[in-house]
């Protein structure tokens, strides 16, 4: 018989146990959450079985409740552990008045606060002091914020107290640092991209291998040259996309070089100036993936493993492209999800 779902219900099942409480299941319910008590691991369902325990009502979702601690506690124990954390607002400064919060203010407000770097390094060794393993790096989106503001605050951290865990930024501080870059359409030289390709890669990089954590200081040059390899990479692959979007990264000055014009780029001219154009980009991103490689630091390799398996899935799509002497125009290229698992596995393995 179905009941509604109380607390005081719950506690009462959970004090029979699962396997009293079983047979009281629908079939389906039951077999599942059986399933996955057996195999202690949720990859044993199918997405069907997945979908039946999220829509759980009444005594199904009764069961699984008392299942779900059933394997709390089989896996984890009863002891209750627990991470000292501080919370670090650098600003309250915020332009986006989403009324999630109520502590932003107005740049102008009189309340309104920006913390330097020193302050917050000075509340990370602080925190420390007082125990904490871990601080939490959040604030509002201030207009004009410094380009590289968000990595310095991960520097500035990481230099003070070194073994210390970053929890740091939400998803749109992230998007509103990499949007500081979207406005130019055209590069001259590839000069002028580089500093694209740092800001909206390398940038990336230089914030995750500081959450990553790294020991070697020589780490930072390897994230800036493997950002670097990874968006010429892209830039390659996404040649026909970006028109059209309106956008050529390739340099205004190596369609000169090779005699393919603007023009021919935009009627998607499939020739042998633009294979020998394309291989000197390809060159160059080899060159990048080259140097990243040799400037990793050994001491830190198992740390950067997530970097070094976008790193391999990134360098096998520039060498099929060159292989397939970069049809770009008329395909989208990708690696397979089996490759990729591969190249993931054979990372993993690897640094292990």
């Amino acid at each position: 018989m179905q009941s509604n779902f109380s607390s005081e219900r719950f506690l009462e099942w959970r004090a029979l146990g699962y396997d009293t409480i079983a047979p009281r299941l629908s079939p389906q319910v039951a077999s599942a959450l059986t399933k996955v008590l057996d195999s202690r691991n949720g990859d044993s369902l199918s997405h069907q079985e997945c979908l039946l325990l999220a829509e759980c009502k009444s005594d199904d979702l009764l069961g699984l409740l008392v299942a779900a601690d059933h394997l709390r506690s089989t896996l984890a124990g009863e002891v209750i552990t627990y991470v000292v954390t501080r919370n670090i607002n650098f600003t309250n400064i915020c332009f986006v008045g989403c009324k999630f919060c109520a502590f932003s203010r107005s740049a102008n407000h009189p309340e309104a606060n920006f913390l330097s770097l020193k302050e917050i390094a000075h509340k990370a060794r602080e925190a420390a002091g007082w125990g904490a393993t871990e601080v939490c790096i959040q604030g509002g989106l201030p207009r004009r914020l410094p380009r590289f503001h968000y990595r310095d605050i991960l520097q500035a951290v990481r230099e003070a107290v070194p073994g210390i865990h970053i929890h740091a930024f939400s998803p749109m501080e992230i998007i509103y640092g990499v949007e500081m870059d979207l406005e130019k359409v055209r590069y001259g030289t590839f000069e002028e991209l580089r500093v694209y390709c740092y800001h909206v890669a390398s940038a990336v990089g230089l914030v995750s291998i500081e959450i990553f954590g790294y020991r070697n200081p020589a780490c930072r040059a390897y994230a800036i040259e493997l950002g670097l390899a990874l968006q010429t990479t892209n830039i390659i692959r996404d040649v026909g996309k970006d028109l059209s979007n309106g956008r050529i990264y390739l340099p205004q000055e190596d369609l000169t070089r090779f005699d393919y014009s603007e023009e021919d780029l935009l009627a998607r001219k499939y020739n042998e100036a633009f294979v020998r154009l394309m291989e000197f980009e390809a060159a160059r991103a080899e060159e990048f993936f080259a140097q990243a490689s040799a400037l990793l630091p050994r001491e830190d390799r198992r740390s950067m493993v997530a970097a070094e398996i976008m790193a391999s899935i990134y360098h096998a799509l520039l060498k099929r492209m060159r292989s397939d002497e970069f049809r770009v125009f008329e395909k989208d290229y990708r690696l397979s999800k089996l490759s990729k698992a591969g190249r993931i596995a054979a990372q993993l393995i690897k640094f292990s």
